[in-house]
């Protein structure tokens, strides 16, 4: 790079005149986009490195001496402005590292074709230049990868027990001094696969589909850019698994999951009192003794009685949005009931919770064991005479009828297939009119599986108009989908909380003369919490750290923010001690400088939240530390460990029909989103990473978890699951600061920076090895968690890459769910990262 000086420098202007010091040549040069702290260090008889555009023009200057105001020498005093000589000379210092500059019309510090090429090749990334990407192909059997997998985490080690060490958990550095090595690591990106980290400016709504919204790529000023944040948490996933790290984010909740092996055996019944005076359950099991056992795990291994009569009546309220196989083709009895007929009327003014007269009468299902008491008259309570009446009409017939009071209990036409509401009523069954106490924590755990019910709903019900409705589609080749739950509407719209008078289902345990609820539950086929929370799975040794004294590698170096008090014992954890801990390293945004092209708007398929409710896919038998199909959050589980989505290899997987990231006849809805200016494969990145304070072995964990190893890929920015965001980050350059001199001199800051070479950068790698080698006590390529990580993050062993579904195209509904219901498909749990050989359709 050539060397000129400054001689003369026009600040408003931002022009001026360079004497090249090697052919005497003189320059002019006018610099854009120079911010104004650079620009007060580009005046007249500084030296400086300089780039020439291809049409002669300066356009990169980068300066390398210090200030010395009026080009005096450093040891030449300076002078005030009367000509008066000073003690000391005035010299301003350079920031660190190089001045960009636009000239021609052309982005700062970028590379062209011809350099990126060159630099692609000698980085062994020569094969996905921009265009040149080969795609992963078409699966042709019948297997596929699932999008993610997890890493495993390792055993506690034994030696952690004795005392500190670097990769467990110990003390991390002081911030009023520096230890250790400190300095910068330059670093290039390059996506092997389409890249796209989402702007939150820019976003287009698309009124014509539904709420579908498009969003661009990230840019300030027009530049592509990749913000810090998301490169630090990138690299900070990859360290936290390779060290062993606890899980700083992690919820905590427990998990609800549908269970209709309860269903039978729940019992109506009211709940009656209120928080203050206490809560009683009222008992409504119809003409039925109930059946309780007094162990709660019995029921699901109990077939229910065949001659027993389901405890609550059924209301006909409404022909189904869609009929089961058993009203469409047979005549029996139950169809006759059903098909063509009215509904009973409802009294006036009667709703959920309503007290009321019914007759019923006895019925059996088209289903041989399922007999139920179906509602064939209701009246108001007011109204006994009349209903009364109708009662002895009906009984000089044929039929088994019985006249009761009771409860109406209307949850909406939830379900397509669902056909009747229910009735509660108690009537001359075993230990009739009994009332239980009903614990408040019960009570409160009810409140909290309502608001889950309502979390994965809301946002689509504030959109409805009335979602207690079934809704009639405006799409072609689409009917109604049902409405929503009762209970589900007001715990959007109020949040929910136990009254007087709320009726609901109950599982019992003990004796039928002295039942515990086990818990409560608001339809018959309901959503059940997991006996333990995700965090109750995880070994105490991972939860996130609680106190500076014993920080784990990843918050020692990327920083820690303490919980609340609740989080932080008090016992041996002073009041006053630190409750968070600032990072030792900085990410600059990743600048482009070579661009490789953008992908046109693409229509992306159906992303969604992470589901850890599918267990055979989240949890390992705990002793076996195997996959199983029939895992629930309980003692027998552990947890897999920490979710990574895989490479896909050098393309996005694709299908007979096309990309699997695009959405199946470009459909657009509020399900998907659309893209805009995606970055093609191949474009370059720059960016910087400060460090402070490390110890050798911490340089070459973070040097080893920034480039990985030969073949293996980080993942990037959105539509991960999809084949986007492969990148390779390539180390160019680290750079060690001797600080004692730096500060005892006043010069250059990067004069003082000593470049570690090759050798030395592998060095420090080595070095993180042998310690995670004399940690746990094995090589360090044969520990788990690294063995899933190489796995996980290099070419995958098929190209078929996507979620669930039941058959090789794509539906265009986004209905991957009916994969985990399929009972054949239960069976297949997501195998460990390096036994994956796919799963079938």
């Amino acid at each position: 790079m050539p060397r000129g000086k400054i001689i003369n420098y026009s600040p408003g202007k931002n022009r001026g005149r360079l004497k090249d010091n090697l052919t005497g040549a003189m320059l002019d040069f006018k610099l854009i986009n120079v911010d104004r702290s650079s620009r007060a260090f580009l005046s007249a008889g500084r030296e400086v490195e300089y780039d020439l555009s291809p049409d002669g023009r300066v356009c990169r200057v980068r300066v390398v001496d210090p200030y010395v105001k009026k080009e005096q020498p450093e040891s030449a005093g300076a002078t005030d402005r009367g000509g008066r000589e000073k003690g000391k000379p005035e010299i301003a210092l350079p920031e660190a590292g190089p001045v960009f500059s636009v000239c021609g019309g052309e982005m700062e510090g970028m590379l062209s074709e011809e350099k990126a090429m060159e630099y692609l090749k000698r980085a062994g990334l020569g094969d996905i230049l921009a265009g040149q990407a080969q795609s992963a192909g078409t699966q042709d059997g019948n297997q596929f990868l699932n999008p993610y997998n997890f890493v495993r985490y390792l055993d506690q080690p034994a030696e952690a027990a004795g005392g500190p060490h670097l990769f467990w958990r110990c003390q991390p550095p002081p911030h009023d001094r520096f230890t250790g090595l400190s300095g910068r690591i330059t670093c290039r990106l390059v996506n092997i696969t389409p890249l796209f980290i989402s702007d939150s400016h820019g976003i287009e709504e698309d009124g014509q589909n539904d709420g579908h919204k498009k969003y661009r790529f990230f840019q300030i000023d027009g530049r592509k850019l990749i913000p810090g944040s998301s490169l630090r948490g990138m690299v900070r996933s990859v360290y936290e698994a390779a060290t062993n790290s606890c899980f700083a984010v992690f919820d905590d909740r427990r998990l609800s999951y549908r269970n209709n092996r309860y269903s039978a055996w729940l019992v109506p019944a009211r709940i009656e009192g209120s928080r203050e005076e206490g809560f009683k359950l009222k008992l409504l099991p119809g003409r039925e003794n109930m059946i309780i056992y007094p162990d709660p795990r019995r029921y699901l291994n109990e077939n229910y009685p065949k001659s027993k009569t389901q405890y609550a009546g059924w209301l006909y309220s409404f022909w189904p949005l869609e009929p089961s196989k058993t009203l469409k083709q047979k005549n029996d009895e139950f169809v006759h009931s059903r098909r063509g007929k009215t509904p009973p009327a409802l009294p006036e003014d009667t709703g959920h919770g309503s007290e009321c007269w019914a007759i019923l009468k006895k019925r059996r299902h088209s289903h041989p064991n399922i007999t139920f008491y179906d509602v064939v008259e209701i009246e108001a309570p007011d109204n006994e005479q009349a209903i009364k009446e109708k009662y002895n009409e009906l009984k000089m017939g044929k039929g088994d009828f019985i006249l009761t009071k009771g409860y109406l209990c209307k949850n909406n036409q939830n379900i397509e297939s669902k056909h009747s509401e229910r009735f509660f009523f108690d009537n001359s069954g075993q230990n009739s009119g009994q009332e239980i106490n009903l614990p408040l924590e019960k009570v409160k755990e009810f409140e909290k599986l309502i608001a889950e019910y309502a979390d994965r709903h809301c946002e689509r019900i504030k959109k409805l108009q009335d979602p207690q409705k079934p809704l009639e589609s405006k799409k072609e080749g689409e009917g109604k989908h049902a409405a929503y739950s009762r209970f589900i509407v007001k715990g959007c719209s109020k949040g929910y909380k136990v009254q007087d008078g709320e009726l609901v289902y109950a599982l019992l345990a003990g004796s039928a003369d002295s039942p515990d609820v086990v818990f409560l539950a608001p339809v018959l086929v309901p959503r059940v919490f997991h006996e333990k929370s995700m965090r109750e799975l995880l070994p105490k040794y991972l939860h996130k750290c609680k106190k500076i004294e014993v920080l784990c590698p990843a918050c020692r170096l990327f920083g820690w923010v303490g919980g609340n008090d609740k989080d932080r014992p008090n016992e041996g954890h002073p009041a006053d001690s630190a409750v968070a801990f600032a990072g030792r390293l900085s990410f600059s945004s990743g600048k482009m400088i070579y661009d490789s092209g953008e992908e046109g708007e693409i229509t992306l398929a159906i992303l969604s939240s992470p589901k850890p409710t599918a267990t055979s896919f989240y949890l390992l038998n705990r002793q076996s530390k195997k996959p199983s199909g029939d895992l629930k959050y309980a003692e027998e589980a552990v947890l897999r460990g920490r979710k990574f989505y895989l490479h896909h290899g050098a393309g996005p997987s694709r299908h007979p029909d096309g990309y699997e990231y695009e959405r199946p006849e470009g459909k657009k809805d509020n399900q998907n989103r659309t893209v805009r200016n995606a970055v093609k494969p191949g474009a370059v990145f720059e960016f910087t990473v400060d460090f402070e304070s490390l110890a050798p072995a911490e340089l070459g964990a973070l040097l080893w978890s920034l480039q990985l190893e030969e073949g293996m890929y980080h993942r990037l920015g959105y539509a991960r699951p999809l084949g986007f965001g492969s990148v390779k980050v390539i180390v160019e350059k680290v750079e060690v600061f001797d600080l004692k001199k730096k500060y005892l001199s006043l010069t250059a800051y990067e004069q003082y920076a000593l470049a570690l070479d090759r050798k030395q950068i592998n060095e420090k790698i080595d070095r993180f090895k042998s310690e995670m080698k004399d940690l746990y006590g094995r090589e360090f390529g044969e520990l788990e968690n690294i063995k899933d990580l190489q796995k996980i993050l290099s070419t995958p062993p098929l190209p078929n890459i996507h979620y669930p579904r039941l058959e090789r195209i794509p539906d265009p509904k986004g209905e991957n769910f009916r994969w985990f219901i399929n009972k054949g498909k239960q069976k297949q749990p997501l195998p460990l990262a390096g036994e994956d050989r796919g799963l079938c359709y």
